[in-house]
């Protein structure tokens, strides 16, 4: 079993000038940007059992230590280049841990290799791309880290039993738990900037994989008003829901 207690303690959170509140806080990044993504790193295409490929970005410390892999998931229209995944990976690597920073299917980095959509229960990938890493990189272990839709999926994962795989600890950051209420609350007028942001980025998303749509498919995603249209009229019924 390898050992954890080498983790620092979170320190509890205190708001910073003129940072002040929550919405302050979610926009502060989009504002005045995040960190720079880190140079070099190697890109691995993680093969799904239809054939897709996820692309995934690893980093390796320079000095090797028996430490378990970390692997960040991003969330909703997000990617590998979200400012949260590049911030954590930045603390990660300089801490000497292991990163694999994973895009999702349908995700814009991983849409030169795949042709299907992911969701907040499609576990499924998730499991396949871990399978799929050498076994070397899975030796010590793995910690998984979802940030917002991606934290759905990582609890989903773990509820699940971790699919065979060593995963010896999980991390949900901002997981939208309830999506029918999560959903319902983006729609409330105080957040209609956040949803109408979210619901372009993510139908740019979708629409990007023209190719890979039906025609009824296309309408819907260009036609969807909103978040719930856009799940009830697109997602849901290419997954069978």
């Amino acid at each position: 079993m390898t050992d954890l207690s080498g983790i620092a303690p979170i320190p509890p959170f205190q708001e910073r000038a003129p940072w002040i509140g929550a919405d302050l806080q979610t926009i502060r990044n989009f504002l005045c940007g995040g960190q720079a993504d880190l140079p070099g790193g190697k890109r691995l295409l993680l093969a799904m059992p239809d054939g897709d490929r996820l692309a995934a970005r690893l980093y390796l410390p320079a000095r090797p230590e028996i430490r378990p892999l970390i692997v960040l998931i991003h969330g909703l229209t997000g990617s590998e280049q979200s400012f949260a995944i590049v911030a954590t990976m930045r603390y990660l690597v300089r801490e000497g841990w292991p990163v694999l920073r994973l895009n999702l299917r349908g995700t814009l980095l991983s849409q030169a290799t795949s042709t299907g959509r992911y969701h907040a229960g499609k576990t499924e990938d998730l499991a396949a791309a871990l399978h799929q890493l050498p076994a070397e990189l899975r030796h010590h272990g793995v910690v998984l880290l979802g940030h917002s839709l991606g934290g759905n999926l990582v609890l989903k994962f773990m509820g699940e039993g971790c699919h065979g795989l060593p995963v010896l600890a999980a991390t949900a950051v901002s997981a939208p738990l309830d999506l029918a209420g999560s959903c319902a609350r983006m729609l409330s007028r105080r957040n209609l900037a956040y949803h109408a942001y979210l619901l372009c980025q993510a139908k740019r998303e979708a629409l990007a994989q023209r190719a890979a749509l039906t025609t009824r498919e296309c309408s819907a995603v260009a036609g969807a008003r909103n978040f719930y249209e856009f799940d009830d009229r697109f997602i849901a019924p290419r997954f069978g829901y």
